[in-house]
């Protein structure tokens, strides 16, 4: 599906526009199939395929890990074939720009949009967050950014949800078609949310009331270890 002038993403996180288009028959080559532990799906490629990994020897010796700095650890190009399960695949790190920031409110309703929020099924214009009843800080938060910038919302005590407990939620629904639009143009819709490259051109305070809001819609954090834990049932 890739077409000449389509950006693709390298591995030195830059995008490249491809020049050129053309089958490569798979002949008498094997396929492999490979499934990284921090992605939802397999994908499919050649024997002779190259990609750029850590192998695992190189970091862990009979089961323990080796002592030494990760940073000093350098990555190869190694043909699939020579590839073993607990090797690493490298990917880029995307920086984050600062040539297109947007408000530190409306970054931490995506935050919580990517996390508990869903786009109305019966209007595009409308987008609805539900979170605990209890979680009184966070709903006071949110109704204070909408009341900020005159959103126009409202807010609902759910009736009881069955999960694999009772539990009683509350949402609030955003009935601005602006802010619906960052919705999906950020996070995405009903094909799956996950942050988009618009996204990349936020700055990293932008980035930061983002993830605040993503933690504080599907996470914890425990205050004596310092740790932030997030869940989630996306594969993205």
């Amino acid at each position: 599906d890739i077409e000449v002038g389509d950006l693709v993403l390298t591995h030195d996180a830059s995008f490249k526009p491809v020049l050129k288009n053309w089958k490569n028959p798979v002949g008498g080559r094997k396929m492999y199939a490979i499934a990284p532990q921090t992605r939802g799906e397999e994908f499919l490629v050649t024997e002779d395929h190259e990609m750029l990994v850590v192998k695992r020897q190189d970091i862990f010796e009979d089961g323990f890990r080796k002592k030494l700095d990760l940073s000093s650890v350098e990555p190869t190009w190694s043909e699939v074939r020579d590839l073993s399960e607990g090797d690493y695949l490298v990917r880029p790190v995307i920086k984050l720009t600062g040539e297109a920031p947007i408000d530190n409110g409306v970054a931490y309703m995506l935050g919580q949009y990517l996390g508990d929020g869903c786009v109305s099924r019966w209007t595009n214009n409308s987008v609805a967050i539900t979170t605990h009843v209890r979680d009184t800080d966070i709903i006071s938060k949110m109704v204070s950014i909408c009341l900020d910038r005159g959103w126009n919302f409202s807010t609902d005590n759910l009736a009881t949800i069955e999960t694999h407990r009772k539990k009683q939620a509350i949402q609030i629904r955003i009935r601005e078609p602006e802010f619906t639009k960052m919705c999906r143009r950020f996070c995405g819709c009903t094909s799956g949310k996950y942050l988009r490259k618009d996204a990349w051109g936020w700055t990293e305070e932008n980035m930061l009331h983002f993830l605040g809001g993503y933690i504080d819609a599907d996470g914890s954090f425990d205050e004596k270890s310092g740790a932030l834990r997030a869940s989630t049932v996306l594969n993205e």
